[in-house]
């Protein structure tokens, strides 16, 4: 069984419709109230946006972290005896920063030799600007010479962190 509700139409004067806000005074007040605060927080809201907006772009334009700490990591010390290679080596001064082409760098340079690999710290190095020579035999560390002096053991570059 269908039902049928009829809405009688709501006429203003001279019988016509009338279109726009409600006739009651209350909710044309309300209606009223609340258009007026929707357009004064959106307008504040934007304001402060942009505003704030400028501020942060204009910062981001310099350097954000130009003070930063510079933190290293425990550089991997080389010991005679020890079970390595020159590629290891290698690998270790490359991600600390050292270039394989001498001047290229300021932390420093390396290079792979018959036997071993020489390394020659830069000005910015960690250590002290001696070069040091490891000589490597059958993957094992057999001598490491700095300055015609032979030493017990070698600091690598430490890498750093706070990259």
């Amino acid at each position: 069984m269908a039902i049928k509700v009829k809405i009688p139409k709501s006429e203003g004067k001279g019988g016509k419709r009338q279109r726009g806000l409600p006739s009651d005074p209350v909710v044309r007040a309300a209606i009223i109230v609340f258009l007026v605060a929707a357009v004064a927080l959106g307008g504040s809201f934007s304001y402060f946006y942009i505003k704030y907006d400028r501020i942060i772009a204009q910062r981001f334009r310099s350097p954000v972290f130009t003070n930063s700490a510079k933190i290293y990591a425990l550089p991997r010390t080389v010991h005679d005896g020890d079970k390595t290679d020159a590629k290891e080596i290698a690998t270790a001064l490359r991600r600390a920063g050292y270039s394989e082409t001498e001047g290229q760098s300021p932390l420093g340079s390396f290079r792979l030799v018959r036997g071993g690999i020489e390394i020659t710290p830069g000005p910015e190095s960690y250590h002290s600007p001696e070069a040091a020579l490891i000589t490597i035999h059958d993957g094992e560390v057999e001598r490491i010479t700095s300055q015609g002096n032979d030493l017990s053991a070698y600091e690598l570059e430490p890498q750093l962190v706070t990259a």
